[in-house]
């Protein structure tokens, strides 16, 4: 959970699918990070890394460096323009609590927890668990457990978080860990 970044994540698509040109679109930005501090939001678009067009060969090397001037674009009617708007900003170390949101939304009755969890850090189970807890303290009738950019982590922590929603496996597996022949 700890880690040099500027502080959002960031999604990345061809320009069209017969080309090696990419550009970024920013699919959340950490508070008091860097990239909060600069001005990024969900959605923006970026084109240029220090001036050099985003291509399939060098945005490994381009987005890898301690600090960046991110060029900007925007979509319109499906083509991809630059704009004149750059935003420069240096990595720092994060320390990322991956309960991102967990908020109550009320809708037609019901009271639905929403809980945004980034990945499955054991060191961040008492976070997670306060999470839960405050969502249960509201009342909800329903969960809605956003993972779309948790890229997994901890099994423990998976079984711990399972318990705290389902409750009700006790004594049941959760997994098993089956190895080959090799």
């Amino acid at each position: 959970g700890i880690n040099f970044s500027f502080g959002m994540d960031y999604g990345l698509v061809r320009v069209n699918q017969n080309s090696n040109v990419l550009f970024g679109y920013i699919q959340y930005v950490l508070p008091n990070s860097p990239a909060s501090n600069a001005g990024f939001q969900r959605g923006d678009i970026f084109t240029r890394i220090n001036g050099t067009q985003l291509t399939d060969s060098n945005y490994t090397q381009l987005l890898g460096e301690m600090s960046a001037t991110f060029g900007m674009g925007y979509l319109q009617s499906g083509e991809l323009f630059n704009t004149d708007e750059q935003i420069s900003i240096t990595k720092t170390q994060i320390n990322e609590n991956p309960v991102y949101i967990a908020n109550v939304i009320e809708s037609e009755g019901h009271k639905i927890g929403y809980l945004m969890y980034n990945n499955f850090r054991a060191n961040y189970n008492d976070e997670l668990n306060q999470a839960i807890s405050q969502l249960k303290s509201q009342g909800i009738t329903d969960l809605v457990i956003d993972l779309r950019y948790n890229g997994g982590g901890s099994v423990q922590t998976a079984a711990y978080f399972a318990s705290m929603v389902t409750g009700q496996f006790n004594q049941q597996d959760f997994t098993k860990l089956t190895f080959n022949q090799n």
